[in-house]
């Protein structure tokens, strides 16, 4: 145990964040073969070894599904917001020309953001100069967010980092997970032809991919804005309490 650990740690995979919302979506990603291995005679002992083996080549293994759930995460949050990160949800709400903020609101921010960061954001909107502005707030915003994972409301703020990542980088993985969906009820197929499994194993395998597809591009996209707003909630409570 401990040599995966520190495997772990040399691979930047010991945070909560790196195991929540980076390597539990690339795991979680790998479980419609599950079918395919029963059918193939496999049993669940060597999948309690991928989830939780304790040897460097698991930790290797995880480094790469981790850090490709997180690449296949921002490829969909680009997606889901294509001027990332200005038309983020945390950003958005502080452009002067939002009309879901009302503008005492937004000056409240504006002269909290300068108590706590020193940026001035108001004193960008009154020059009228739309790239400072925007620069600004992206600065403003990454420097909170600095604060607030290194300060007493860490837990808070990290709590819904974790979640909006683990559900952008979950739906980020939807390539792999339905791909091989359709591979494991093809191979669950294939062994009940050719190596007499159990019929439940194929039948099983062609029920996933229906919902699984629907999951995948009607409930994932939108249930990774609402994480996302969520945290945009929880990062100006945090803001309003400094």
């Amino acid at each position: 145990m401990d040599n995966s650990k520190n495997w772990l740690s040399v691979m930047k995979l010991s945070t909560e964040y790196d195991r929540k919302a980076r390597l539990a979506p690339a795991l979680a990603s790998l479980l419609p073969l599950l079918p395919l291995t029963l059918a193939l005679g496999g049993d669940l002992q060597e999948w309690g070894f991928l989830l939780g083996g304790a040897t460097g080549a698991y930790a290797l293994g995880a480094f790469v599904l981790a850090n490709l759930a997180s690449a296949m995460g921002n490829r969909i949050q680009e997606q889901l917001w294509p001027d990332w990160p200005f038309d983020a949800p945390t950003h958005v709400r502080l452009m002067p020309d939002n009309p879901n903020t009302s503008p005492q609101q937004r000056i409240l921010w504006y002269k909290k953001i300068e108590q706590v960061t020193g940026l001035d954001v108001q004193a960008e909107v009154d020059r009228g100069d739309q790239a400072a502005i925007r620069a600004t707030i992206n600065d403003a915003v990454e420097r909170l967010r600095n604060r607030f994972r290194h300060g007493d409301s860490r837990a808070r703020h990290d709590q819904e980092s974790i979640r909006y990542g683990s559900a952008r980088n979950l739906a980020g993985m939807r390539p792999l997970w339905l791909s091989l969906t359709v591979l494991s009820c093809a191979g669950t197929w294939v062994a009940y032809r050719w190596a007499e499994s159990n019929l439940a194993w194929p039948i099983v395998a062609s029920v996933l991919p229906v919902p699984l597809f629907i999951i995948a591009y009607r409930v994932l996209p939108r249930f990774v804005r609402i994480r996302a707003r969520y945290y945009c909630e929880v990062f100006f409570t945090l803001l309003e309490e400094e």
